[in-house]
Order: C-alpha cells, then structure tokens, then sequence
C-alpha cells in the first residue's frame, strides 16, 4: 500500500519532481478531490445566485456576508495550528515505524550461537524465530483493523503457520486479564536456556546476547503497542478538523466576486469565473490535513499505509531463511580480487559510470582549503592551521622543491610524481592517481605548481 517514488527522483531536476506531481495513488490529487469538486460547485452557485437571480437589495445583503467572511476569516490561526498538528503526527508516525520491529538481527544471532545441523537443534532455532513473528503478529493484530481481518481469533494463527495446536493449548492455559504479547517471547527464551543445557548453545554470555536482540525487539514493540494505545489527544485533533473545514466553507462566501465600491476593501477590479488562487489555497490547506489525518493511524488500508501483512510474512520467512536455510551454505575462503594491488582502485563495469561523478572530497571546517590543482596553481594556508587539509591533484601533478619531512611518498611513479616543500610534518599519499596532504599546525604549503 505504500507508494514508492524514490527511484524517480533519484537524481534532482524539474523533469523528475515534475513526474511526480502526476501520480494518482497516495496523491494530494486523490486525496482532496471530492472536498474540491463539492466546494467548487457551492461556489458557483452562489456566484451564479449573485450575478443573476438577486436584486439590488439582495445584493447589497449578499455583499455584506460575503465582507464580513472575507474579513473575519483570518480570526482563525490556521497557519499556526495545522503547521504543529502536522509536525506532530509525521513525528509520531516515523517513531512508531521505527518500532516495527526487523527480525533480521535476533535471526542472525540466533543462526550463529544455537549450534548444531541436527533436527531438535533446528527446531530449536526455527521455533525461536516462530515465536518472535508470533510475538509481532499478536501486537499488530490489536493495532491494525487490516491484520484483524485476516487474524478475526487464535485459530487463523494455526491456518497461517504461526502457531501449532500445542501452542495454543499452553496459551491458553495461561490466565491473564491483559494481552499476552509477552507469553512467546517467554517461550523463546525458555527454549534458550534449554539449548544451553543441552550444550547447543557454547556459553552463557551467546545466551545473553540472543536475549538482548530479542529484548529490544519487544521493546520496540511496546512503544509502537503504547503509541496506539495513548494517540494525540482527541480535542486537539478536533480543533484542527474544524479550523480547516470552517476556514475553507467560509471561503466558499468569502472569495466572492462582488461589484461596486461599498466594500472597497474586498473589491478586485478583475473578475475571473475561477477563483484559481483561493483553489491552491485549498489544495495547500486540505492537502496538509489530509495527509496528518493518513498518518495519525498508519495501520489502516489508506494509499500510504505501513503494509503491516507484507511486514509480518517478511520477517517469518526472513528469519527462517537465516537461521535454517542459510546454515551451511557459506562459500569457501579464497583471495579476493585485490589480493595483489598495492594501491586500490574501483573496479566499474562500465567505464562511463567511473568518470560520471567527481570524487568525494571530505568536508573542511575553513571553506575554499581544497584546491583542484593544475600545473601552475599553489595552495597557502592559514597561519596555525590545527587540521588535517585533503587536496585532490590531477594524476601526474608534480610538487616543485626538494624533500623535507615526508614520509610514505609514494612509489608508482608512472601515477603520480611527488617532490614537496614544508615546514610541518607532511604525510603524503596515494589513491588511485590522486594525492591526500595531511598537514598538521601548518604556517603555509608553498611551491605546489
């Protein structure tokens, strides 16, 4: 349900963000057009009702209203509390998917610290991965109508793989009046301290570290539980719903065309059919409390939605993909392609893709200290310059003057050609035809041609 966008702007540019603007799905477009279509229709209604079936008396009447709407609308600071309302809810709804929970890291570690090929060892690392999806999956059922539906009881957990009959039987025999989100992390941790037993597990501190993957994984899955539970307060939401559609239905009378000079103040001289700046207006306006109003339950089956059913069956088949499919299955040691390079380069499949960008340069705390030199440029520094200065000089660059202070000076001389000149330790070094200067409380750097 999530609209992904981001490959198609991937590289800035008018052409790309333009693209966007024409997308339908999780649009402001979708959103806001049955809101716009009817605002659009009162309004020319009444602007049809004012031009020609009211007379000069009803007029006057009609532009009195369509004043006082037009001035005493900006008694509601709309900008102000949509702008907070709006700050808030993206806020809480990054914080609470950051609480989702990836099953990726307790698999992991549960894959490396439970030892063993045989069948109650995996059984052991494949129900400790069932019961932290089971663990999600019951927390998610309770904060997403989507996963409810397809979760209505315990029995739908059996149907779809996440728990056995078994299971159920020892969940249930458990009493407790509050949700048992706890009760398979409690059983995962309880099949831990058996693996250790039983030696399957090597020592103690693997049985702590598993332990605290899991931990922060329920932890995480209790602040998303407690955000559901203690949402933005209801009269806060309330004030914002209001503020917006009331600002917006008096904008229907207060965006009026009227004629003559007895309201001054709200006369233009040009009188266009369609209100195209008080439409953006309201496109700006809805937009944005549409948008906090999609996000302030995110679990739902809106456009933009966290698809909390793909979630659940990704981190189950993900984590018994690591910690049974994977064991076993590592590629032998060998010597990587580098092995003999004394100087890295990359190695790009294309020969385009190498020269398409320029090369990183790391940031300096005084602007203009990295020079791209040629033969005939020189780099000065500042007088008691505590840092370190990385210059980038075309392959084949040579330092004018003699040796002094250098040390590692590069030996493939048919890259690059060094001689240098300074009065500070200098440390001088090559990557791929390029050269960094480290240079340590410097006065200055001279002579580079």
């Amino acid at each position: 349900m999530t609209v992904a966008y981001n490959l198609e702007v991937a590289t800035s540019g008018l052409t790309n963000f333009t693209k966007i603007l024409w997308r339908w799905h999780g649009s402001v477009w979708k959103s806001i057009y049955k809101e716009l279509a009817a605002w659009l229709f009162f309004y020319a209604m009444f602007s049809l009702l004012y031009r020609f079936a009211l007379n000069d008396y009803q007029k006057h009447i009609f532009e009195d209203i369509v004043a006082f709407c037009y001035l005493h609308s900006d008694f509601i600071p709309l900008t102000f509390i949509l702008g907070f309302f709006v700050t808030l809810v993206v806020q809480r709804w990054w914080e609470m998917f950051n609480c989702f929970g990836w099953i990726d890291n307790c698999a992991l570690y549960v894959a490396h610290y439970v030892i063993g090929n045989d069948e109650d060892t995996r059984m052991v690392r494949r129900n400790i991965i069932r019961y932290v999806a089971l663990a999600q999956a019951l927390v998610f059922r309770d904060v997403s109508p989507v996963v409810r539906e397809r979760f209505p009881n315990d029995e739908a957990f059996i149907a779809a793989g996440f728990l056995t009959e078994n299971e159920k039987l020892a969940m249930d025999s458990v009493i407790s009046s509050y949700a048992k989100y706890w009760l398979p992390i409690h059983w995962a941790f309880n099949l831990m301290h058996k693996a250790r037993r039983t030696g399957h597990i090597e020592s103690d501190r693997a049985v702590e570290l598993m332990q605290e993957r899991l931990r922060e994984f329920r932890s995480g899955l209790t602040k998303l539980r407690a955000a559901q539970w203690v949402p933005v307060p209801l009269a806060y939401t309330q004030v914002v719903f209001l503020a917006v559609r009331i600002y917006l239905l008096l904008g229907i009378l207060g965006r009026q065309h009227v004629d003559g000079g007895r309201h001054a103040n709200i006369h233009s001289p040009l009188d266009i059919y369609v209100p195209l700046l008080s439409i953006l207006q309201f496109i700006f306006y809805l937009g944005q409390v549409k948008v906090a109003e999609a996000l302030l339950n995110p679990y739902g089956a809106d456009d933009d939605d966290f698809e909390c059913n793909w979630f659940i069956d990704r981190n189950l088949k993900i984590g018994l993909e690591i910690v049974d499919d994977a064991i076993g299955r590592e590629p032998p040691l060998e010597r990587d392609v580098f092995w003999q390079d004394r100087v890295f380069n990359s190695i790009y499949t294309d020969h385009r893709t190498s020269n398409s960008r320029k090369r990183y340069k790391s940031a300096a705390l005084t602007p203009n200290l990295f020079h791209k030199l040629s033969r005939t440029k020189s780099l000065r520094l500042p007088g008691s310059y505590d840092n370190h200065v990385e210059v980038e000089l075309e392959r084949g660059t040579k330092f004018g003057g003699s040796h002094h202070n250098l040390s590692s000076p590069p030996k493939d001389e048919s890259n690059t050609v060094i001689e240098g000149e300074t009065n500070a330790n200098q440390q001088i070094g090559t990557n791929g035809g390029f050269i960094t200067i480290k240079v340590e409380k410097a006065e200055s750097v001279d002579k580079l041609s």
